[in-house]
């Protein structure tokens, strides 16, 4: 376990004893250590602080302070590698770098750097299609193909096209996509294997991003919008949302945005599978987009008919509506207030319950 997963678990451990509006850095090192647990989260929140001194001076520690922390730290591992003139990741792969219409190269291996991201998205869709509304067998049913498009982020077009196409050519009928980046300097070759997928009926679903954005004002890529101007039929657009609640629904890193993002799905604190066995806590839209992959793939084996396209209606009108809350605007200060109804295209948060009532009022069952 990394040093902030092991800061993430014990922040979940630490702050009902404390309380969220007071948990840092010096009021966890005066806690009393009533339990071994208690101890181990000091230890670990201890460790912490002396490994990012700047931690001292947050007031309120959180599991978004953990997730801000990782995305510093993928964007500052990103910059060193691209600025190492020397570095080549793509030699195991066997392609060339500079031909974006290529396809066929790559190799079997999935594990590499940073496999524990895939592996803990894998288990949240099979968490969502286990979660006692499907039959064992109709649980087991559910194949989950591992398609590795980039090593540790940075993904290039290509390498999303080709994952893309792959994954439609060996029959999936769910691609959820947890990665993007704020450029696409060959994003016809994307659209290309987005148009394919969305021609054979794959339903794409994509995590929003973590930048704490309006995405109908900023670049997110990939996205649904071709270079012409239209949109992706079969493409579900995904933000996170907060168990908190309330003021706090929109998870404050996830990005959102009126007319880009569909929908808003949990997202923070989330139980899955661990790299090596085990589970762990993670944070992020990454982990909102399998949520919605699971529940499309629920409807679809309730329904072996329903496509793509009947699969995303469903989930977009079946969501949980607040149409008169108000919420902290993801990255904004705490007086920034907005309708969540303003932060996505439905207004709402995924509801697998709805979602299968509405299918099955549908096909009359």
């Amino acid at each position: 376990m990394s040093l902030l997963d092991s800061l993430e678990r014990a922040i979940t451990v630490l702050t009902p004893r404390l309380g969220a509006d007071s948990l840092s850095v010096a009021r966890v090192a005066v806690l009393s250590a009533t339990t071994a647990e208690v101890a181990v989260a000091q230890a670990a929140v201890r460790r912490a602080a002396e490994q990012f001194g700047a931690l001292r001076s947050v007031v309120t520690l959180s599991v978004a302070t953990v997730t801000s922390m990782r995305q510093t730290v993928l964007r500052l591992s990103s910059l060193s590698a691209g600025l190492d003139t020397s570095l080549n990741e793509r030699s195991i792969v066997g392609d060339r770098a500079d031909t974006p219409h290529e396809r066929g190269y790559g190799n079997p291996d999935v594990m590499g750097a940073g496999a524990a991201h895939g592996t803990h998205l894998a288990g949240i869709v099979r968490t969502v299609v286990g979660n006692g509304l499907a039959v064992k067998q109709a649980r087991d049913s559910v194949r989950i193909m591992m398609i590795r498009a980039t090593t540790d982020g940075d993904e290039r077009d290509k390498d999303i096209a080709n994952a893309i196409r792959f994954a439609v050519d060996h029959g999936a009928h769910i691609i959820s996509m947890s990665f993007g980046k704020p450029y696409s300097p060959e994003k016809g070759v994307v659209d290309s294997a987005v148009r394919y997928a969305d021609q054979m009926g794959a339903l794409l679903i994509h995590s929003a991003g973590n930048d704490a954005s309006d995405i109908d004002q900023t670049h997110s890529y990939p996205s649904s919008r071709y270079l012409n101007g239209e949109r992706a039929g079969k493409w579900i657009e995904v933000g996170a949302s907060n168990v908190e609640g309330n003021a706090q629904l929109a998870a404050d890193f996830s990005n959102f945005g009126r007319e880009s993002v569909d929908l808003f799905a949990p997202g923070v604190d989330m139980r899955a599978s661990a790299l090596g066995g085990g589970y762990e806590r993670r944070s992020g839209t990454s982990q909102a987009a399998p949520v919605v992959a699971g529940a499309a793939a629920l409807l679809m084996l309730y329904d072996r008919t329903l496509s793509g396209r009947d699969a995303k209606r469903i989930l977009l009108a079946s969501v949980a509506k607040f149409s008169t809350l108000i919420v902290r605007r993801p990255g904004g200060k705490p007086t920034d207030m907005t309708p969540f109804s303003r932060l996505s295209k439905s207004g709402g948060v995924v509801n697998v319950f709805n979602a299968l009532q509405m299918l099955f009022a549908i096909s009359g069952r």
